[in-house]
Order: structure tokens, then sequence, then C-alpha cells
């Protein structure tokens, strides 16, 4: 029972973060459109709420804490939300969504991949390197030290501090029930995505925007585990969205809006940073065009409006960057993707356009979508549109294949905008497809590409954890692990059952910190004069060529060969 219990105390941040805001936007004068009120509700609300725990661990985190800052969120939400307003708003935007036969089947679809997604996330625990290595390492420092130490800096803490929560809050780590946080991330930006599609081109290409950007195959892999990259892709959108918002209306609640979700975007991860420019882009070209109509007033309140949202998203958590810059130095402010890393981005010609360089990530049936969305962007050159949708992608396209090109991952952040490029695309070719096709014809042959795509994305993503559950659901944490990871769980069980506790461990594995927070770990790569007789070191499989391509001197490596080396167990050793 005690267990039950505690699982439900992990659980409950995910939905009381994700919706306490959503009666006080429905309430407010912002009146956004319907189909973006849930994922601004939700984005805004784990954003919001993470900062507040984050700045609160200054001073000290524990279960009263957490528990205390969700009901002060939900009080102010009981007395100034407006509730009938909310009822209203949720029914009109699901009436809006489920129009039409193609939109229903669309909805299914998409409900079958998250349901794929959340299978797979409830059945294992953190298997991602960095969620392993660095969030959720995070995380864990927060509940074992009880507030904000020296060590957890560097990455922005939106993640962290989400996981953190979930762990304080049950006084446990329960690592299937923080994962929710992802995935419940990764739906708004189907969502979210969905709305900006609807917004500038009509239903049929929010349907098919919502459905590629869920049926990819890096999609559906990312998205139960917690990787940045999609949740930075939400803040994004979001963003996009509220820009154009206040560049339709000029209203200063939507400049607000827009800043604090730059500051969000910032706050998921510093490729958040790459939003700035084009905010300043869209704000300058908008004043510039005021002037020509000889509107100087309203000019001059745009580029107002303009360091009003710099201003707003400098401080929700330009702050954090400071306190990097305080400890590191300006150059370890914004952290860096590593010399390692950068050496090995591959630059290929091809990849410029990502979905011919990286054509398995993208999918079989959805890659050639995207490379369609690029050609009907620019066979409509002329769509201010299409421009800046482009503006939003393509820029960071080029800076990933400069830089970052070794991860196809990292371009998660603006798929939504190719999404929504492809929508367009399919909205065209739909309208062609009605003209020339009886309606039972042209119903049935949407039907068919949707199961098509589906299927294809659910199958190259090859996600298993449904299967799992229906074939070995009483599996322990360590059988969980061990299959998602292979040699990681065993090499942790050995030192923790056969290495004394104050034995000094090298590892050039960072992931082996989050299990052994509690041990004298120093992660890196050593040389020979580091090492001393009977010194511990972990090698993870990467090792060899990380020395070979950073030119290390004193390669430890080589003279391991004389040295006894753990392995783990055969499946029929382990028993």
């Amino acid at each position: 029972m005690n267990e039950i219990l505690s699982w439900i105390l992990a659980l409950l941040p995910v939905p009381l973060t994700a919706s306490y805001l959503a009666p006080i936007i429905a309430g407010s004068r912002l009146r956004p459109p319907d189909t973006l009120f849930w994922p601004l509700s939700v984005g805004l609300g784990i954003g919001i709420f993470t900062i507040l725990v984050t700045i609160i661990a200054f001073t000290g985190l524990t279960p009263g804490h957490i528990w205390l800052i969700l009901a002060t969120l939900w009080s102010i939400s009981a007395l100034w939300g407006n509730w009938p307003r909310l009822r209203v708003v949720s029914e009109t935007c699901w009436s809006q969504m489920m129009q039409g036969k193609i939109s229903k089947w669309v909805w299914v679809a998409k409900g079958l991949i998250f349901l794929v997604v959340l299978g797979h996330a409830s059945y294992y625990p953190f298997t991602g390197d960095d969620e392993i290595s660095r969030y959720a390492y995070l995380a864990r420092l927060l509940l074992e030290k009880g507030k904000m130490a020296a060590e957890v800096r560097g990455y922005p803490a939106l993640l962290p501090a989400a996981y953190a929560s979930t762990f304080i809050a049950s006084s446990g780590i329960h690592e299937q029930a923080a994962k929710m946080y992802p995935v419940l991330m990764s739906a708004m930006t189907i969502w979210a995505t969905y709305a900006l599609a609807l917004q500038w081109f009509g239903r049929i290409a929010a349907a098919v925007a919502g459905l590629t950007l869920a049926a990819t195959p890096l999609f559906i892999n990312w998205a139960p585990i917690g990787y940045l990259d999609i949740t930075t892709g939400l803040y994004f959108v979001l963003c996009a969205f509220a820009l154009e918002l206040w560049r339709r209306r000029l209203d200063t609640g939507w400049a607000i809006v827009t800043g604090i979700l730059a500051g969000l975007a910032l706050w998921t991860k510093q490729a958040g940073f790459a939003m700035l420019p084009i905010i300043g882009i869209v704000v300058i070209t908008q004043a510039m065009r005021s002037w020509k109509q000889h509107e100087p007033t309203i000019a001059r309140l745009t580029l107002k409006h303009g360091l009003l949202i710099l201003a707003v998203a400098l401080a929700s958590c330009g702050w954090w960057y400071l306190r990097n810059a305080l400890y590191d130095g300006w150059g370890g402010a914004i952290p860096d993707a590593g010399l390692y890393h950068l050496l090995i981005a591959p630059r290929n010609p091809l990849q410029l356009i990502p979905f011919l360089g990286n054509f398995l990530d993208f999918g079989w049936l959805t890659a050639p979508l995207y490379i369609a969305g690029l050609a009907y962007a620019l066979n409509n050159t002329r769509n201010s549109t299409v421009h800046r949708l482009l503006l939003y992608c393509v820029p960071y396209t080029i800076l990933w294949w400069w830089r970052f090109s070794f991860d196809a991952r990292l371009l998660l952040a603006v798929l939504p905008f190719y999404a929504i490029l492809v929508g367009a695309t399919g909205a065209s070719a739909w309208r062609h497809i009605v003209a020339i096709t009886p309606y039972r014809a042209h119903q049935f042959i949407g039907i068919i590409v949707i199961i098509l795509i589906t299927a294809a994305g659910i199958y190259q993503a090859k996600l298993g954890g449904l299967l799992q559950w229906a074939t070995n659901p009483s599996a322990s944490y360590a059988q969980r692990l061990t299959r998602a990871k292979g040699d990681l769980y065993p090499t942790v069980q050995f030192l923790q059952m056969q290495i004394d506790p104050s034995t000094i461990i090298y590892s050039t594995d960072v992931r082996i910190r989050y299990y052994l927070i509690d041990r004298p770990i120093i992660v890196g790569y050593p040389n020979m004069s580091n090492l001393k007789p009977g010194d511990i070191l972990v090698i993870g499989s990467w090792s060899k060529s990380v020395y070979n391509e950073l030119g290390l001197q004193n390669n430890p490596l080589p003279h391991l060969d004389d040295c006894l080396l753990y392995t783990s167990p055969s499946p029929r050793d382990r028993g």
C-alpha cells in the first residue's frame, strides 16, 4: 500500500502542474485560439512551476515545499480562474478538432502513436544517456542534498526541476513517473503544431502537419525519453504562435506572453537562444512596414514591445545563465556540445537538406513528405507565411549542419515548422485529389495514407514497451534497464557489491554517477599519471574513439591488456 501511495504522490505533480493555469488563461483577456489553449496552458504551467521549484531550492527543498507550491498555484487558480469559460473552450476545441471523418482518423492515429510512446515510457526506467547523466543526475542531487547545490548548474533546470518534483513529492525515485513529463510535452508539441498549422493554412494542413510530426520515427523514438529537443520545439512553436498573435493585434499582453515563452525556451535548453534573433527580425520588419505606411506611432509601439519581449525573456531565465557565469566565467555560461562532438560533425553537403542526408531518421514515408514540404516552400517564395516558417527553421538547420550534424535528434527543435510546411503541401495536394475523385474515393485514399504513415512510423521506431508489458510485466528494475542499456546496470551492480565505498572510481562513462551518487567518482578521460595500482577505471564503449579523436596523451587503454577487466555475466549466469 505504501508503494502504491508513493507512486501516486510521484505522479500527481504532472497533471497538477500541467493544468493549474488553464482556468486563469480562460478568464484572461488574452483570448488565445481554442486549439492553442491547452498547449499554451501546459507549456506555461510546467515552465513557471519548475522556475518556482528551482528558486525555492536555493533555500531548501522538501516534500512540504513541493506540495505547498502546488497548493498555492491551485488556490490562485480556484480564486481567479474562469471555470465556466474553461469548459466552453475545451468543448469548442474538441469539436473543432473532430470535424470531418478524415480528422477523426488522424486523431485516432495520433492516439495510437501516443499509446505506443506511453507504453514504452511507463515500462522502462531512464534510458537516454544524457537523461541519466545530466538531467536525472541533477534531479537526484536536488533530492539528496535537499537544496540547490553548486554542482547543479550548466544545462538549464526545467527538466531536472520537473524530475526532482516527482522524486521529492514522493520521497523516492520513481523514474517512470518522472518520464510522464517528457511524454506530456511531446503530446503538447504535436497539438501546438496542429494549432499553428490551422492558424496559417487551415484544417487539412493542420491534420497533415500533426500526423506527419507524430509519425516521424525520430520523434517517436525520443518522445518517451527525457531529452530536451522536443520540449524546446514546443516552446519554439508556442513562441511563434504568440508572436503571430502579437503581430496581428499589437497587444501588450501577447508581447509579455511571447517573452515568457522565449524565456522558457532558454530555460529548457541553450538552443532557445536561437529564437531571440528571429523575434528581433520579426519585430524590426513589422516596425519598418509601419514606417513605410506612415504610421510612426505604431512603429514606435512595435519597437517598445520588441524591447519588452527581450526584457521578459531574459528576466525569465537570464539569471540562470548569469549564475553559470559566476561559477564558470562567461565562456562557461552557455553549455557547449564539447570538442569531441564538434570534431565528429560530418558536415556532409547532403545534410543541408537533412531529410536527404539523414533519410532513415526521418522515415521511409515521412522523409519524402518533408522534402515535398521544402519543394512547396521554394514554389511559394512570395508567401509571407512561408517566409516566416523558413525563418524559424532554416537558419537553425544551417547552424546544426555546421556544428551539431553528428546527431539528427537536435533538429527536433525545429521539426514542427517543417511539419507545418508538409501540412501546407498536403492541403494543396488534397484540394487536387478532391477535385478529380468522387467523395468516397478521396476519403478512402486519405484513410489509407493515414494508416500507412502511422504504421511505418511505429514500425521504424521499434518501441517495444507495449510488447514488454504484455510478455514480461513483472520484470525487475535491473532486468528492464539491462534490456534497454546492456552492460550499464550490471556494471553499476558490480561496483556497488564488489568495490569498497571509499575507493575512488575513475570513469569515462558519466552515467554511472547517477546510480552511485554517494560514491567518489571522477568523470573524464584520465591518463596514466592519474592512475595508481588498485584504482578503478570504468571504460565506456566510446572511449577509444574519444582518446584517438582528441589526441589525448598517455592513453591508459593500451596499458590495460594485462589487467583483470570486469565483463557483465551472461543471461544464464545471472540466474
